[in-house]
């Protein structure tokens, strides 16, 4: 059965769709040539070369990623109760993004000892802020 959302709920599940979207959108570019923010996007020892060096498909399958959490969100947001795969999915995905927020002690999220870097100072101010966020929104969704 398909539920009408509260306003509050329905601006969530939009923002949440839209950043992911963004998100998407990015990687896609990037796959195809784009260089507008890919010396930020890519973490890298001391202000030298790229940790790695991430490939076409790669990258397209970070979008097609992005993209599954732009559907479930949209699966999710319809439906009361919500079935099975949007609701695990969306707790999954806030996990995940929560874990990217905590990060890997070294290069990436709140507890990373790497600090001098441009990703490291694009982790500090957007990246590690934007997955708390996402985490926490995808969970308070569900």
């Amino acid at each position: 059965m398909v539920a009408t959302l509260p306003p509050i709920l329905l601006a969530g599940h939009l923002l949440l769709a839209a950043l992911l979207g963004s998100m998407g959108l990015f990687h896609v570019y990037w796959a195809f040539g784009g260089s507008l923010g890919i010396n930020a996007a890519i973490p890298s020892h001391d202000q030298g070369p790229p940790l790695f060096q991430p490939g076409r498909w790669g990258t397209l399958a970070m979008a097609l990623l992005f993209f599954v959490g732009v559907s479930l969100v949209a699966a999710h947001g319809g439906h009361e109760p919500p079935d099975v795969i949007p609701l695990w999915g969306m707790r999954l995905m806030g996990g995940v993004f929560l874990l990217r927020a905590v990060g890997e002690f070294n290069y990436v999220g709140f507890f990373r000892r790497q600090r001098q870097t441009t990703f490291a100072r694009y982790d500090k101010l957007l990246f590690t802020p934007l997955s708390l966020g996402l985490g926490l929104l995808s969970l308070v969704l569900v």
